[in-house]
């Protein structure tokens, strides 16, 4: 009975792959131990504040390159750090960063007032 050229092909890289990968996997190399020799940083690393309220803290991120939705082919994201709340914002690209400030103040600020 013929076999399938492709089947034959396959089973030679199979029977190829478990002859040269496998035994390089099975060799155990052992670890070199470094404890004891990376010290502890001579600084000392301070928390960063936690936020009392509610949009104390935000990020604004862009997500541009979109598919025109109108005249808008951008979207503005602002989170909450605290509540993980987030505003989206439909912006045009042109006035990304001229106007982020003023999208921030008409769509963000007017809701939760200043961080």
């Amino acid at each position: 009975m013929l076999q399938n050229p492709q089947t034959c092909f396959l089973k030679l890289l199979v029977a190829q792959h478990v002859m040269l990968y496998w035994p390089v996997l099975l060799k155990v190399r052992p670890i070199p131990s470094y404890q004891g020799t990376v010290s502890p940083p001579s600084w000392r690393t301070a928390a960063l504040p936690i936020p009392e309220e509610c949009w104390d803290a935000i990020s604004i991120d862009f997500i541009a390159e979109l598919p025109k939705f109108g005249s808008y082919n951008a979207i503005m994201v602002v989170v909450d750090s605290v509540s993980k709340w987030a505003h989206f914002v439909e912006v045009v690209t042109t006035k990304m960063a001229a106007g982020s400030a003023n999208l921030y103040l008409r769509h963000v600020w007017k809701l939760h007032g200043l961080p």
